[in-house]
């Protein structure tokens, strides 16, 4: 069974990458290799895995399937560009291969299988036509042989037994070969000669269409020249010399077609890598423009989203009608709500604590607003400067108002940071501007109106909240 292993690994080597791997997994040498490939990955794209630093906004959908281990261009470059075989690849691109020559070689074998047992069967009409007098034998000796090969074959390739499917479309013609040399010898001269002829065509279409590597092809040929010429030994009663130039054939057609053989491996390879470097190449600008997509909405100092990320969100999660809410009720009633948020006397801030600190704390100031809005499947982002902008659809009424008292209590009893002078104090004035979802009023308009009812907020004293609706006049409520 351990050569069997050597030379029939599960198709193209899988079983020794998996080996392999996890012997890099256990600290082994293995593991260089790929450990560059992902090295190199992530210093071609440090920014494609940015994760939305909001909990309450929608993160950008993917636009591929970037799943599985990463091969980045440059190393597939390499690869090709040195024209090295399949055994010296890194790791991850032996795994990929080995998994495509098992998905192509499992459909490749089963129709082998089946068009060999048709050949077999229009073999019995040619000893009709040849010698009558030994087809029913040999009709026997290929049910017996080649039947119980090939739906062995079948069956292990239906049960995803691949190193045994691969034995076995290997043994189905050296069998089919036993039989032709023990039929050609019971012939007159002429017919055995025309016979064995044939039995070096197969080995040489065997050669070319087997989807074997090298290595499967060497045994394959090793043990097919051996069974032919040994059926011959043992049935011919001429002695051994009188069969050298058929073996001197079997050695020159396997000679000639192995290296075409080697050829068609070397060009499935090739082509296999330019296939995976034109699909990595993709992965890899999908992934970039994600990361652009994600830098061109996500606010660099906080790392919520900006206002171009607040206004594709509140088009795609606010204002769609027949919405639906996370325990399946239609939003297409209630009213939406779009806050202003701005810091009171930020700049006075600033000037008295410097603009490290201002940073720091709008950085804390963000992730306040990230937790109260965190649960209200709501949206926030960094509008500009120290100004905020949030927009919710109201699951209940008063549930604004609520949202926007929480924001104001959040900020007045945020833990300011350590280099903050201690009579600083910050506070924020909110305006909140509802609509009705059926009133259709445009985001713009809404956020004028959350503008004014901010300051009015901030004429009325600072550190408030001031909410306005449509078709009513403005009223305080806190």
């Amino acid at each position: 069974m351990g050569v069997l292993r050597q030379f029939f690994p599960a198709h193209g080597g899988l079983v020794r990458a998996a080996s392999e791997a996890a012997g890099s997994d256990a600290g082994g040498h293995a593991g260089a290799a790929p450990a560059r490939v992902s090295d190199r990955a992530s210093q071609t794209l440090p920014a494609a895995t940015l994760a939305p630093a909001q909990g309450s906004g929608d993160a950008p959908a993917s636009d591929t399937d970037t799943s599985g281990p990463y091969l980045d261009a440059a190393t597939l470059d390499t690869v090709i560009r040195d024209g090295s075989a399949e055994g010296s690849w890194p790791l991850p691109i032996r795994q990929s291969y080995a998994l495509e020559t098992v998905a192509r070689q499992k459909s490749d074998h089963r129709f082998l299988f089946v068009l060999g047992f048709l050949i077999g069967l229009a073999t019995i009409l040619l000893d009709l036509m040849i010698h009558p007098a030994i087809a029913a034998e040999g009709a026997f000796l290929r049910a017996i042989v080649i039947i119980p090969i090939t739906a062995l074959g079948l069956v292990a390739g239906a049960r995803g037994w691949h190193r045994l499917m691969s034995v076995c479309l290997g043994i189905a013609p050296i069998a089919f070969v036993a039989v032709i040399v023990h039929l050609a010898l019971q012939m007159p001269t002429e017919n055995t000669a025309r016979y064995l002829t044939a039995t070096g065509l197969i080995i040489g279409i065997a050669n070319i269409v087997f989807p074997y590597s090298m290595r499967q092809l060497l045994a394959f040929n090793a043990a097919f020249i051996c069974a032919a010429f040994g059926m011959v030994m043992l049935g011919s009663s001429d002695g051994f010399t009188h069969y050298l130039d058929y073996l001197a054939l079997l050695f020159v057609v396997s000679g000639a077609t192995l290296p075409l053989a080697y050829r068609i491996e070397r060009l499935r390879q090739r082509n296999f890598l330019l296939s995976l470097r034109a699909s990595e190449t993709s992965r890899e600008l999908t992934l970039a423009n994600r990361a652009l997509r994600e830098l061109s909405e996500r606010d660099p100092l906080t790392g919520m989203g900006n206002r171009r990320y607040f206004e594709q969100a509140f088009a795609k999660k606010i204002t769609p009608a027949g919405q639906a809410d996370d325990a399946g009720a239609m939003l297409s009633s209630g009213r939406i709500a779009i806050m202003m948020i701005d810091l009171d006397s930020f700049k006075l801030f600033n000037d008295t604590n410097g603009h490290r600190a201002g940073d720091q704390c709008l950085l804390l100031v963000a992730r306040a607003l990230q937790r109260v809005f965190s649960d209200s499947d709501g949206i926030v982002a960094r509008y500009g400067g120290e100004e905020f902008v949030a927009a919710i659809r109201e699951r209940a009424p008063g549930d604004a108002a609520r949202l926007a008292e929480e924001v104001r209590h959040a900020v007045a009893t945020m833990k300011l940071p350590a280099n903050v002078n201690n009579t600083s104090r910050i506070t924020t004035s909110v305006g909140v501007a509802l609509s009705p979802a059926t009133a259709t009023l445009p985001r713009e308009d809404l956020i004028e109106m959350a503008d004014a009812a901010l300051y009015n907020a901030k004429r009325g004293g600072r550190d408030r909240i001031e909410v306005v609706e449509v078709a009513k006049p403005m009223r305080l409520s806190a």
